[in-house]
């Protein structure tokens, strides 16, 4: 999904991308899905959108923000956040019918949510000017977020996590993968190798994960990020969203209209024809 309301849809792997009908103009940022029926995208004005037969229908939800939405996460198909611009957290336990707002504790943006089960969540964002780079974590459902700034790393724009306690997240322009071991209380810098910016994260296991950037950067990572190499995506367009449904099988998409995919691992890499030229921002993949 992307600019313009853009949102498409693969039954087949990506051999044929179908557009779905959004209803909004707004450009959507980020999407997510528990399951292939159940899934959810936001993006600008306060934008949530909801569908319950795989794209077939989505239908507006009620925010109560008119914020920019920049990341969402589901664990199920009732229990989700939703986060954005001036520190804006939202929560719903029964898939999005009501959404609540949660005191983050701060006015910074927040631009990625990840979350491993209805407990336990962190938010990542930040901005000019602050301590360092922003992550807010709850283990009690949004109950409390408890705050931890990464000094040194001006921002964070998306986190990923294997699980409760190992997550990464990457930087935009600083070009550098943060990890952590502990939940997000502490974090440590791992050698990217590159300058370009990095945008997106995705994480299928602790050691087998991939972050994408500007140029066709595509690194992964089969040892938890003890090492990250390069893998050849053959385009320079800037990539901006990246899946995997499981260690082999990922997608990656960017501007304008780029998707990629893969079925080794990012051994190779190869474009998929969208049907767009709009900028695409964010994919999801969706388990039986």
């Amino acid at each position: 999904m992307g600019d313009q309301g853009t949102i498409l849809a693969t039954v087949d792997g990506g051999t044929n991308w179908a557009p779905q009908r959004s209803g909004t103009g707004e450009s959507l940022m980020c999407v997510a899905f528990s399951d292939p029926r159940h899934g959810w995208v936001v993006g600008d004005g306060g934008t949530i959108l909801a569908t319950e037969d795989g794209g077939v229908h989505w239908r507006p939800q009620r925010s109560g923000t008119g914020k920019v939405l920049g990341g969402v996460a589901f664990t199920d198909r009732r229990n989700g956040w939703a986060v954005g611009d001036g520190g804006t957290i939202l929560a719903t336990s029964d898939g999005g019918a009501h959404w609540r707002t949660q005191h983050s504790g701060t006015t910074e943006d927040l631009l990625g949510v990840a979350a491993t089960d209805a407990k336990h969540g962190w938010a990542v964002g930040g901005s000019l000017g602050a301590e360092g780079a922003l992550v807010l974590a709850t283990s009690d459902g949004g109950v409390t977020w408890t705050a931890h700034h990464i000094k040194g790393v001006k921002i964070a724009m998306d986190a990923a996590f294997a699980d409760s306690g190992h997550g990464w997240a990457v930087t935009g322009d600083g070009a550098e993968i943060i990890a952590t071991a502990d939940g997000g209380v502490s974090w440590q810098l791992e050698h990217s190798g590159t300058s370009k910016a990095l945008w997106r994260a995705a994480f299928v296991d602790e050691t087998h994960g991939w972050v994408v950037g500007d140029g066709g950067t595509i690194l992964a990572t089969v040892d938890g990020g003890a090492r990250w190499l390069r893998q050849r995506s053959w385009t320079s367009a800037d990539l901006s969203g990246v899946v995997f449904s499981d260690s082999k099988h990922g997608w990656a998409v960017g501007y304008p209209g780029v998707i990629l995919a893969t079925r080794d691992g990012g051994g190779s890499w190869t474009k998929q024809e969208s049907g767009t030229s709009v900028g695409l921002s964010c994919a999801a993949a969706a388990g039986d």
